[in-house]
């Protein structure tokens, strides 16, 4: 059922884009030379960026991409874009984004000349990136992945009864605080008690606090909760082998987490959002105004990705939750 529903979904995009693509008259002949695009990445390209690229080639356009990668090191990418922000502010037809650490440092040396596509913001309205979603009024649009923190632990709400939460994040992180008081506002609504555990790069509290909620038998929560920020991502293999070996029920918001041993993650498809963003550049580049061009939202199509393995030694059934589109890892 779930591969029928991710084929299906696929197959809706393509084919959006490529009736958009027969309204505006776009065919590879219109488009007289390579554009140039510069890509402010964080952590390397990611599914959306081979979307992205994809996207633009099914749309019959070739391109220049000019990569400056973070590599999740705010300062080097600050130091980087100060360095050349003659260069993306006047060499490039379009600039290109991922998340909202990257999309915030390209925002403060940009003039707003060039068209910007962000891709995978979670609140670009709060972010200040965009007056509102449907009308960005300024020289930029793009994709938002926020699925609401209520859908993200719907899965395990309904398999287990959990008094006790654990919730790690990264406090450097941009989106952390808006996640943290709409977790907190759902968690009093449901009566669910929260244990944060702040985490921060350089440092060793990420380990200390996983051991502190593994290595101990009687557990402090009931269940974990980790949010999609690229520094948790980054360690997803740690706090899989650690919440695997431990028997903890534990969800995320990046699919790595599954990947590597937590039970389950609620996550978009990010090769489907760069196709967006992708298509957002199409409706630019043949006479549309970013100003007017809404955010592409994917709140409601998600995936529930289960590792099978952690769900066999938990001794539970997760695909009996009402959620429709279940992926197994093995």
């Amino acid at each position: 059922m779930s591969n029928i529903a991710n084929k299906a979904n696929r197959i809706l995009v393509v084919l959006s884009i490529f009736l958009f693509s027969l309204l505006t008259h776009a065919a590879p002949d219109d488009i007289d030379r390579p554009l140039k695009i510069a890509m402010i990445l964080w952590r390397g390209e990611t599914e959306a960026e081979r979307g992205f690229k994809d996207a633009l080639t099914s749309l019959g356009y070739k391109a220049e991409f000019y990569v400056f990668n973070g590599n999740q090191n705010r300062e080097k990418l600050a130091e980087t874009l100060r360095t050349n922000a003659d260069i993306i502010n006047k060499d490039f037809d379009y600039l290109y984004s991922f998340g909202t650490t990257a999309t915030q440092m390209l925002n403060s040396v940009s003039d707003e000349s060039t068209p910007h596509i962000f891709n995978i913001v979670t609140n670009p309205v709060s972010e200040g990136f965009i007056k509102t979603m449907q009308k960005p009024e300024v020289n930029r649009t793009g994709t938002s992945q926020r699925i609401p923190v209520s859908r993200q632990l719907e899965p395990i709400l309904q398999i287990k009864n959990i008094n006790k939460l654990a919730f790690f994040f990264n406090p450097r992180e941009r989106n952390s605080e808006l996640i943290r008081k709409e977790l907190y506002g759902f968690s009093n609504r449901q009566g669910i008690e929260i244990l944060e555990f702040r985490c921060a790069p350089g440092t060793n509290r990420l380990e200390r606090y996983l051991d502190s909620i593994t290595n101990t038998k009687d557990p402090i929560a009931d269940a974990a909760y980790f949010p999609g920020d690229s520094y948790l991502v980054s360690k997803a293999e740690l706090i899989g082998q650690k919440i695997q070996k431990a028997g903890l029920i534990a969800i995320g918001a990046h699919q790595d987490y599954a990947r590597y041993g937590v039970l389950a993650a609620v996550m978009p498809d990010y090769y489907r959002l760069g196709e967006a963003a992708a298509t957002q550049l199409h409706r630019h580049y043949h006479g549309g105004i970013l100003n007017d061009i809404p955010v592409y939202s994917i709140t409601t199509e998600y995936n529930l990705i289960v590792n099978r393995k952690t769900q066999d030694l938990l001794g539970i059934d997760i695909s009996k939750s009402t959620h429709k589109n279940v992926v197994f890892i093995d």
